[in-house]
């Protein structure tokens, strides 16, 4: 008898440790304020070439990049990638079961990241036959 309360017991935490954390709200503009990024060839959003490769590190002080995630229906979420010069792309994205990390995809790069609260880190890589990129920044939400 004792066996199978212990049994009872072991299952019960399993089941209600493998639970899927509630989906938090990720609706809003989320403004980049810092990152950490590498890329060579000619980029879709900037007229600059670099030469042979562009790696950029810090804060973010003038015009960024933003996230404005508009629809979400449970842990799936959809939006736009806006350029500092405006230009947006669409973007899908899904959080995980912990409600933290998701991932995303634009129609030229993909990533995955974490958010907790109000600060999202997302890390992404793209590639053309032109272009290359990979990077890691942090979104603060707006109030």
């Amino acid at each position: 008898m004792r066996a199978l309360a212990a049994g009872a017991a072991i299952l019960i935490s399993v089941s209600a440790g493998g639970r899927a954390a509630d989906a938090p709200d990720v609706v809003g503009t989320w403004t980049r304020t810092e990152h950490q990024i590498a890329y060579a060839g000619q980029s879709p959003y900037y007229t600059i070439k670099p030469d042979p490769a562009t790696m950029t590190n810090g804060a973010d002080t003038g015009p960024t990049w933003t996230i404005k995630i508009e629809t979400q229906d449970g842990r799936s979420f959809h939006g736009k990638m806006i350029a500092p010069t405006g230009k947006a792309e669409e973007l899908v994205g899904a959080l995980r079961q912990d409600g933290k990390r998701f991932v995303f995809t634009t129609m030229s790069d993909s990533g995955s990241g974490e958010i907790n609260g109000n600060e999202m880190e997302s890390c992404w890589t793209g590639a053309s036959p032109s272009f290359a990129v990979a990077g890691c920044a942090t979104f603060k939400r707006n109030k």
